[in-house]
């Protein structure tokens, strides 16, 4: 074609040949070779097809919209993963990590550098008190109940446990089983222990229970033979006894003790009581000191 300008370039795409032609100058005339629309659907068909994984395509001024992602989404080029909120089941590509200030969300758990939290952040683990101080802390509902130490001490600051005393006489009389009213507190961590009107532990949770008791009479007298002893009662029932306090002779004044030490099952509700016998002939106190009227309970397992 006389005057017809061209410049003609191959470009090779995947076994397709792409004649681009320059216009010819005014006034001049050009039969296409080629039907344009038909070629350029099958460029373009072609080059979606074989642009893979491995490619590295550029797009300036590209926008999509409308789309939902199905793994999470980077949001900052420079953090392998900037923020994610999933509460499907997620997975992860390989390549993909959590930076250590990020803090993502997983079905209402968070998980931050030195621990985790569930959704509204009162109940969590930490792994550092402080800097540099590693001791282990889990707190629920806003409320430290566990604690361990870096030499693997731990500390159960709300388990269940109580010790009461008694510091003031109480009468007893003979051959009967009597409650001993132990009505100081010096620690209640539950308030399971009623120091006004059943003198009684009550389980709030089932568990193994450690229990010890220990209680002292007056000077009184005794004939050879006459007992003293405590026992421990579990929901109105006398399930163990401690040490048999007894007169080998006649004692005209004389001190008897009894102690008890055992471990029992404990259903929530469940209830333990101290009591006492003796046999005296005549009612007698218990001594009034409160290092050696005393019962304590404490939750083991």
């Amino acid at each position: 074609m006389q005057g017809l300008q061209k410049a003609i370039r191959n470009i090779r795409l995947q076994g397709i040949l792409l004649l681009i032609c320059h216009y010819p100058r005014s006034g001049q005339g050009i039969d296409w070779p080629f039907h344009l629309t038909d070629t350029i659907r099958k460029i373009d068909t072609n080059f979606a097809q074989n642009v893979s994984q491995n490619a590295s395509p550029t797009f300036a001024g590209l926008t999509i919209s409308g789309l939902s992602a199905s793994v999470p989404v980077i949001t900052d080029a420079n953090k392998a993963l900037a923020s994610l909120a999933y509460t499907g089941a997620a997975s992860f590509r390989k390549n993909l990590s959590l930076e250590t200030d990020d803090t993502p969300t997983f079905a209402g758990a968070k998980l931050g550098v030195s621990g985790s939290r569930d959704s509204d952040g009162d109940s969590y683990i930490t792994v550092e008190k402080t800097a540099d101080i590693d001791e282990e802390q889990l707190y629920l509902n806003g409320v430290l109940v566990r604690e361990t130490f870096i030499s693997g001490i731990t500390s159960l600051p709300k388990q269940s446990g109580f010790r009461a005393t008694r510091g003031t006489a109480q009468s007893i009389p003979t051959s009967a089983y009597t409650k001993v009213q132990y009505n100081t507190k010096e620690y209640d961590i539950q308030s399971e222990y009623d120091n006004v009107t059943n003198f009684r532990f009550t389980a709030t949770k089932a568990g193994i229970y450690a229990i010890s008791a220990f209680v002292l009479t007056a000077a009184v007298a005794w004939d050879a033979g006459e007992i003293f002893v405590i026992e421990l009662y579990k929901n109105g029932v006398m399930v163990a006894r401690g040490h048999r306090a007894f007169a080998q002779t006649a004692q005209t004044s004389a001190y008897l003790s009894s102690t008890i030490c055992d471990q029992r099952y404990l259903a929530a509700g469940n209830y333990l009581e101290i009591f006492v016998y003796h046999n005296q002939g005549a009612a007698i106190d218990l001594y009034a000191d409160s290092s050696y009227n005393f019962f304590s309970v404490t939750k083991i397992a």
